[in-house]
């Protein structure tokens, strides 16, 4: 049983244990209920004073007790009482709750739903993206249901929404009840190390912790690691990986002029001793081999305990020797701790040598994009904030905004009242279409739930085909009706262009330049190119 109510002219379902904020304007709610029915003596009260139980009429109770969802039968799930209900019924929805996962979002008792889960940041710092994420799945399944409610056996979509707060624990709880629901496919989680660690220890078939697999599609996880992991092509990301961003320094890099920088270059680019920095460190070393020459310098990672050395000294003498006017930062929050302690040591040679020392300029990649960047420079007395800040810039991943990013961003601002919906709230939007068009592709030859494998042959084929964007409610149902002639489908989304590679990556995106702003203390972005197939930055990995 659940609480009924309605958003902008949604009608949703609502089974919770925790409140949590939500964005203004949006009034969906995770109300609390904490089980089915609380006792069959509740149940046998309710029967008896709604008048079900008649003159001559016996009262038959016949429920199935469980401790675990193997416990029930097909079709049936076990509620927090441990007993044996149908999703069908009030009940249903709070048993599709549970853990993290605090609420349901569409249609989750029609008969032919497909259960979608979602694993996102809500609360903590991510909580602002996490949100926009949430509200962009959402949007998806309002329009997929319109569309599919009138087509053959009335497919439907609903969400069972989970926090997983950012970290590797609570997405593993999110994706442990999720599993337990028969959930079998799941946008999230949207950082690197959650999805990465859920990739290989979760959603691979026959995994210790989930016999059957699960999907995973990524709106917002970047880490050029999540590419080699043995996941059995169940994680795919609907966002470039962050090595895309080393063509963006090869731009910068080949046109100083056009970005602020000093001519004639010399380059140092600086990167953690951590896989990730290093493969973003070697693909950009790839673009820039044979154009432009650098010095490639690294720093130990403060987090690598079999480490004990982790002194910076080291690599500022080989910066020294290396005399850079540009800088290339591959780091997080300890490469913004170089910057000031690089900027403080380097005052001291430039005052000593001004003709043979300049002043250093910075090109972040997008670790980075982090305000700790200010706090950093402020700690030396002797740095002028605005004049650092003025030589550094960076650049990231972004959304490609593919053709449907207009329609989709008017749409989801009217459903949610956002002033400027963020762009990752595109890449979760595309993640549920993707797997509702691998849902209508499985369908075509089969009437049964696609299971983890299935998925993965439907995903496959949405490289090429039929030009069809998200949001084109006709091209839907002609798919999953068969009447639109095709068994591929060139998915254009939203985000860019929904392309996957065997690794299960995007292979289209968008690179923005970011620059710093000290008086608000936040970030300027800007496009900086689009990518294409023809220009993968994978293909130097």
């Amino acid at each position: 049983m659940g609480f009924r109510g309605s958003a902008h002219g949604k009608t949703y379902w609502v089974v919770a244990k925790n409140p949590y904020n939500n964005p203004p304007g949006h009034t969906l709610q995770r109300s609390v209920w904490s089980s089915t029915f609380r006792n069959r003596a509740a149940l046998i009260a309710v029967v008896l004073l709604t008048g079900w139980v008649g003159a001559g009429c016996s009262l038959s109770l016949d429920f199935d007790e469980c401790v675990a969802q193997s416990d029930c039968a097909d079709g049936l799930l076990c509620s927090d009482e441990g007993y044996c209900v149908s999703p069908g019924s009030g009940g249903g929805q709070a048993a599709l709750t549970g853990g993290p996962c605090e609420a349901v979002y569409g249609p989750a008792a029609a008969p032919n739903v497909l259960l979608i889960g979602t694993m996102l940041p809500l609360d903590d710092s991510q909580k602002e993206l996490g949100i926009a994420m949430e509200r962009g799945a959402m949007l998806a399944v309002d329009e997929i249901n319109i569309t599919l409610a009138q087509a053959e056996g009335s497919p439907q979509i609903a969400l069972v929404l989970c926090n997983s707060s950012g970290n590797t624990s609570q997405a593993e709880q999110a994706a442990t009840h999720l599993a337990s629901i028969g959930v079998r496919a799941a946008v999230g989680p949207a950082l690197d190390v959650p999805l990465a660690e859920l990739g290989t220890s979760f959603s691979p078939p026959g995994s210790p912790n989930n016999e059957q697999g699960m999907i995973l599609v990524s709106p917002g996880a970047t880490a050029p690691a999540i590419t080699a992991l043995d996941d059995s092509q169940t994680v795919y990301r609907t966002i470039l990986s962050a090595t895309g961003e080393a063509e963006g320094v090869r731009l910068m890099l080949q046109n100083p002029s056009g970005f602020g920088l000093p001519e004639p270059l010399r380059v140092v680019v600086l990167y953690k001793q951590q896989q990730d920095s290093v493969s973003i460190q070697q693909s950009i070393a790839g673009r820039l081999a044979g154009q432009i020459d650098a010095t490639y310098v690294a720093y130990p990672d403060p987090a690598d305990t079999s480490v004990e050395n982790k002194d910076f000294g080291p690599a500022f003498s080989e910066i020294y020797q290396a005399n850079p006017n540009v800088i290339v930062l591959v780091g997080g929050n300890e490469g913004l701790q170089i910057i000031g302690w690089v900027e403080w040591k380097w005052r001291e040679a430039v005052s000593k040598n001004p003709s043979v020392y300049q002043d250093l300029n910075w090109v972040l990649t997008s670790g980075g994009k982090r305000t700790t960047l200010f706090t950093e420079i402020e700690k030396y007395d002797e740095l002028d904030l605005a004049d650092v800040t003025s030589r550094v810039q960076g650049v990231e991943v972004t959304s490609a905004k593919g053709p449907g990013f207009a329609g989709f961003s008017s749409r989801l601002a009217n459903a949610f009242e956002f002033s400027e919906p963020p762009s990752l709230a595109a890449h979760a939007y595309d993640a549920v279409y993707v797997l509702a068009y691998a849902w209508a592709l499985h369908h075509q030859s089969s009437a049964d739930k696609p299971t983890v494998q299935n998925l993965i042959g439907s995903i496959a084929k949405l490289t090429s085909g039929v030009d069809v964007v998200v949001g084109d409610a006709a091209s839907l149902a002609g798919v999953w009706e068969g009447t639109l002639s095709t068994t591929t489908v060139n998915l254009r989304g939203a985000s860019g262009e929904l392309n996957f590679d065997g690794a299960g990556d995007v292979t289209d995106g968008a690179l923005a330049r970011f620059t710093p702003n000290p008086v608000s203390r936040t970030f300027d972005s800007a496009p900086l190119i689009q990518l294409s197939p023809q220009d993968d930055p994978r293909t130097t990995r």
